[in-house]
């Protein structure tokens, strides 16, 4: 696939880094810095650059837009990236995405970008809000996936030198626990295992699971994780995502707190949310956290523009015993510096986006009854689980999973059915796979594109 992405900033330079690991796509980036046009060059063979401006149908053309399978727009300024998708549409790019950040862009896109011809709109602060609001509804030391509208879930766990895992092959742990679910992967170290039966579980595995909603409560409940629910969060920042992480919480019965020093912000979110507790004060004061309740919170999101800043005052929340401890940075120089546990969580917006976009580019000459319904990524992205519908596809329909097994490409498991959009079903080998069903599969370091690419 021929992909032209405009803007070396920070989401730029992780979708060439995401893209190139894939090592079948020629890859152009256009930048105005040649600097960081260069650098991205000598970092791999199959990506070139062009200086300029991604709005100028000469710079375009250069790239080669006119023969482009896809161009990614993700410069710091929405209407240059609606404008390069535009541009380059018109001189033959088949498939456009473009970052915006303002939010009445996003939430207006038939009106804007879909009339007008740009493909998909990614909004960082609505997607970056939607994985918070996941961290901090999942049972504590628990990463959440959903799929199948909320009615699968996958969970991914560490086992400690205390669980009644250990030493436990997954047999023994499914005959022992008589539920619905199946487990995905175990990472021990640097190796992902696609796990069997004979599986023996050890202390540090992280261990993906899945498992129907309403089970998933008493499958963590026999693995010892409670469910530790977040009644009260305290945000400190006045961004657009705390803006949308905070209705999204309070539209779910949760008691929200909001610091910022913006007055301006302050203002704005009183007036857009009347039910928001807003104090215009010092988010780094330690005085002014302690007099607002940090002690006595469920979890604390720390989301200002500064990196720097945002490292500070988590380190100094962990003396405190919050359920969560969320901290956005967005450099990943200060993410080693914040040690991730059950507790505490780092979310790089950067990532999230990246995840965003590389589920819909790969859309790109892909026919509409093929394409990847949801993707979410697992065990630090070696492992990708994906949703397929398989329509009336005679490789699927009215085959066994014992059947599939024999065609499938290694490293590929079958998680889950959903069929009619009722509740899941964790397939045996004698599952039949009926026409309609929406299939959920993992993978282990590879990039499914379609779903017949889950056959050999």
């Amino acid at each position: 696939m021929k992909i032209i992405i405009v803007g070396l900033g920070d989401t730029g330079l992780r979708l060439v880094q995401d893209f190139a690991r894939e090592r079948k796509h020629q890859i152009v980036v256009i930048d105005t810095d040649g600097t960081k046009i260069s650098e991205v060059i000598g970092s791999s063979s199959d990506v070139n650059g062009i200086v300029g401006n991604g709005c100028f149908a000469p710079i375009l053309e250069d790239a080669g837009a006119n023969g482009a399978d896809l161009i990614i727009a993700v410069t710091e300024r929405d209407e240059l990236n609606i404008l390069c998708c535009l541009v380059a549409e018109s001189l033959g790019t088949k498939y456009s995405i473009a970052q915006v950040h303002n939010a009445e862009y996003y939430a207006h896109y038939d009106s804007m970008g879909g009339h007008l011809g740009v493909n998909l709109f990614v909004n960082q602060e609505a997607v970056v809000a939607d994985e918070i609001f996941r961290i901090l509804k999942a049972p504590k030391g628990v990463k959440l996936a959903t799929f199948g509208k909320k009615k699968l879930e996958m969970a991914e766990f560490t086992i400690d030198k205390d669980s009644k895992l250990v030493g436990k092959s997954l047999m023994q742990v499914r005959n022992t626990k008589k539920k619905d679910f199946l487990f995905v992967s175990v990472s021990r170290g640097e190796e992902v295992i696609m796990p069997n039966g004979s599986t023996v579980l050890e202390e540090g595995d992280v261990i993906n699971v899945c498992a129907k909603h309403q089970e998933l409560p008493k499958v963590l409940d026999y693995f010892s994780i409670g469910n530790d629910t977040v009644r009260s969060v305290i945000i400190l920042g006045s961004t657009e995502t705390a803006y949308s992480l905070a209705k999204n919480l309070l539209e779910n019965n949760v008691r929200v707190k909001l610091i910022s020093s913006d007055e301006k912000a302050c203002q704005k979110l009183n007036e857009r949310l009347e039910e928001l507790t807003v104090v215009c004060d010092d988010c780094f004061d330690e005085e002014v956290l302690i007099r607002e309740g940090i002690a006595f919170a469920d979890a604390l999101v720390v989301m200002t523009p500064s990196d720097e800043k945002n490292v500070l005052v988590s380190l100094y929340a962990q003396r405190y015993k919050l359920r969560k401890l969320v901290t956005v940075v967005r450099s990943g120089l200060y993410q080693s510096v914040l040690k991730e546990n059950a507790s505490n969580v780092v979310v790089s917006p950067y990532s999230i986006v990246v995840e965003n976009i590389a589920m819909h580019g790969r859309w790109v000459n892909v026919p509409k009854d093929s394409q990847i319904l949801s993707l979410r990524r697992l065990a630090h992205d070696r492992v990708e689980a994906l949703e397929f519908n398989v329509g009336k596809n005679p490789a699927f329909v009215g085959k066994s999973v014992a059947q599939l097994s024999g065609s499938i490409r290694p490293g590929l498991l079958f998680c889950a059915i959903i069929r009619n959009g009722r509740v899941p079903i964790i397939p045996h080998g004698d599952t039949v796979i009926e026409a309609g069903d929406n299939i959920i599969v993992a993978s282990i370091d590879q990039r499914l594109k379609q779903l017949e690419d889950i056959l050999k």
